[in-house]
């Protein structure tokens, strides 16, 4: 006894094979850029000055005061071996 088997058509397994090897292609054409246009950059009209060579920047000064505190080193605590 022979198994059943769906119903459907070559023609239409043939036209969905094709439909998808076209749409592949159309992705491969279509990320590839056939054309070659390419946007440029929009040239700066001018370069950014330097920091290295900027004039310093005129008046007052930001007063800062710092602490005077003088630096202590912790005292470290001996370790004894065996550890405990």
């Amino acid at each position: 006894m022979k198994k059943p088997t769906p119903s459907t058509r070559s023609g239409a397994r043939w036209f969905w094979i094709l439909t998808l090897l076209g749409l592949f292609i159309l992705a491969i054409v279509w990320f590839s850029n056939p054309l070659g246009k390419v946007e440029d950059a929009p040239t700066p009209k001018t370069a950014a000055q330097s920091t290295e060579w900027a004039p310093a920047p005129e008046g007052p000064a930001v007063d800062v005061k710092l602490p005077e505190t003088p630096m202590q080193n912790p005292v470290a605590q001996p370790t004894k071996p065996g550890g405990d």
